[in-house]
């Protein structure tokens, strides 16, 4: 069997993973991305998910013909 590693006390414990990386977003809060870029894309996603509903609702109920 191998033998189990001894550890040495003298020897400094390596920091973690979060300490060597800055936590949080590297973008500003005052970005153009954040004020007016991902508010634009949110928006439009959120208006395509809404069309998608109601094109297959009406598919659905027989309003639109599937073929």
């Amino acid at each position: 069997m191998a033998e189990p590693e001894t550890v040495d006390e003298d020897r400094p414990k390596q920091p973690g993973r979060s300490l060597l990386k800055p936590s949080g977003s590297r973008i500003q809060s005052d970005s153009m991305f954040y004020t007016r870029v991902l508010p634009v894309i949110l928006g439009a996603l959120a208006v395509l998910t809404v069309a998608l509903i109601v094109v297959a609702a009406g598919v659905l109920i027989g309003v639109i013909p599937f073929r």
